[in-house]
């Protein structure tokens, strides 16, 4: 069953692990984050950023932040209506692509796989996506 009584735009299943980080910078819901390389210390794991197609992305934005604030974010389990670069098949495996969206994996990018698509989307956004636990965050 997919939680809309949070408000989003798009869908979190039952089951979806969401974490509080802290935006460094305006995050718009459903795009990806990143941990914030440029922070020091312990920030770098407390504070993220827009996501981008590198090795840091950690989730999904539930909602919109600013700089400062709290944001909640899916960092594994099923959700819908995720940006993404417009190229995503079904049964493709999801990366972090550019400007916070998810792109379909070719196989030579330097980051990770994040997930999987059980949809195609439609122009840029993704019909029912599963995030994988990357970090095993509790």
């Amino acid at each position: 069953m997919l939680n809309n009584a949070l408000g989003l735009g798009f869908g979190a299943g039952a089951r979806t692990k969401v974490h509080v980080f802290i935006a460094n910078g305006t995050l718009v819901a459903g795009r990806t984050v990143s941990l914030d390389p440029a922070k020091t210390g312990e920030d770098r794991a407390r504070y993220v950023i827009e996501g981008g197609a590198d090795d840091y992305v950690v989730g999904v934005a539930l909602e919109a932040a600013t700089a400062g604030s709290e944001v909640r974010v899916a960092t594994a389990g099923y959700l819908t209506g995720v940006l993404t670069d417009g190229n995503v098949t079904a049964g493709g495996t999801l990366v972090a692509a550019a400007s916070g969206a998810l792109g379909l994996f070719a196989g030579t990018e330097s980051s990770r796989p994040l997930g999987v698509s059980f949809e195609a989307d439609s122009t840029t956004t993704s019909g029912g996506i599963f995030l994988f636990d990357l970090y095993g965050l509790p």
